[in-house]
């Protein structure tokens, strides 16, 4: 699931008494939006940019209800200033920390490691999500000419088992009667699994990539409850994809 931002946080230079307006100090941070409510294993997305051509860098912080006051935190990432506004995502995965409310923080120094600028916002972890849910395929249902090479990408809402990912929960099979698999490897990167077209099952190289001119048709196995011992793409705790939301996605290649 996607945590974005719902409100915009105008930051500016601590010393300059907390409003100023000049264009070193500037800082827009995308932050999710307050009070939010997540489950442990879902990714927040923290979307932010800086407005300054100034040298920078923002340290994020995760401070716990516990220690708000003091606002002793841990680091999430430490990220160096992009100029002129361009937006940039940093990803928080909840799985590696303890359920707790937290404020995010998000910290700017120049150079000289003065402080410049502080934007927050709170986020309550909560336990394991039971609940998996399919957020985007690439390529598209009904693309057409699409390169051979092209990685197909299934994205999820949770941080994924990877060892529950194989070719009986995700079907990738080519046109005819679509019992085909064409070479492929899967990689799961947390919440992402990605079919690469130009390695073969055991990694070697596969060089032609897709077949050409095929329609390739993409399957996720949702949750029989006659079989739940079965197959299926599953989350930290276990949950697997409901009918409704375990779509067949088909594209055609190109030459």
């Amino acid at each position: 699931m996607r945590w974005v931002l719902a409100i915009l946080l105008l930051i500016t230079c601590a010393a300059c008494g907390g409003s100023g307006a000049g264009t070193d100090d500037l800082v827009i941070f995308l932050l999710p939006q307050q009070d939010i409510v997540v489950s442990r294993g879902e990714i927040v997305e923290i979307d932010y940019a800086h407005r300054t051509d100034g040298s920078a860098t923002t340290t994020f912080v995760a401070t716990p209800q516990s220690t708000f006051v003091s606002e002793e935190g841990f680091v999430i990432a430490v990220r160096e200033q992009a100029r002129g506004g361009v937006r940039q995502t940093l990803e928080w995965d909840t799985s590696v920390i303890p359920t707790n409310i937290y404020m995010i923080r998000a910290l700017s120094e120049d150079a000289n490691g003065a402080h410049k600028s502080v934007a927050r916002g709170t986020v309550s972890v909560e336990g394991f999500s039971s609940s998996l849910a399919l957020i985007d395929i690439e390529p598209g249902d009904g693309a057409t000419n699409v390169s051979r090479h092209t990685p197909i990408r299934i994205v999820f809402n949770v941080l994924l088992d990877s060892r529950t990912v194989d070719d009986i929960a995700i079907e990738v099979r080519r046109s005819g009667t679509f019992s085909t698999r064409p070479q492929g490897l899967f990689i799961v990167d947390r919440n992402v699994v990605i079919f690469d077209p130009t390695r073969t099952t055991s990694g070697d190289p596969n060089p032609d990539g897709l077949p050409p001119n095929n329609e390739i048709r993409i399957t996720v196995r949702d949750f029989d409850p006659a079989d739940p011992q079965g197959s299926y793409v599953r989350n930290l705790s276990g949950g697997a994809l409901v009918a409704a939301e375990a779509p067949t996605v088909t594209f055609t290649t190109g030459d």
